[in-house]
């Protein structure tokens, strides 16, 4: 099985510290990581005609075309990391626009929050292989 694609906003601390926490838990290499700004990014984006300048969201890609984004994003990371982190899956029940409400705040504010990098973090070199430039 191919691994996911996490496409996450580079200069965002409070992404960083989700993309390498991720990492660790990520046990069985399933999740990949490129940012936004990333020539990766801007080509996946172009083929697809998704617009990605708004760096509000998270997307994850599956491979197979499946693409996910906003709360849904987050449930199909937890789905894919499995064990423990499925029990999480039980707020996939409620309802879509109460997750992404959720999602949408905390990603509105994330800046004034936690701040932001003048760059996107280079990863640690034990997880360099994770990453899709």
């Amino acid at each position: 099985m191919k691994p996911i694609i996490i496409f996450y906003d580079g200069p965002c601390v409070f992404c960083n510290f989700w993309i390498r926490t991720l990492c660790n838990w990520d046990k069985n290499d399933r999740l990949r990581f490129s940012s936004l700004d990333s020539d990766y990014a801007i080509k996946f984006a172009s083929q697809r005609e998704i617009n990605i300048s708004n760096k509000d969201t998270v997307i994850v890609w599956d491979q197979e075309n499946k693409i996910y984004t906003e709360s849904r994003a987050f449930f199909k990371i937890m789905r894919t990391l499995g064990g423990f982190f499925n029990l999480i899956l039980v707020f996939s029940i409620i309802p879509k626009f109460l997750t992404d409400g959720i999602y949408r705040l905390i990603a509105r504010n994330r800046y004034k929050w936690f701040g932001s990098y003048e760059t996107c973090p280079t990863p640690s070199p034990s997880f360099k292989h994770k990453y899709i430039d």
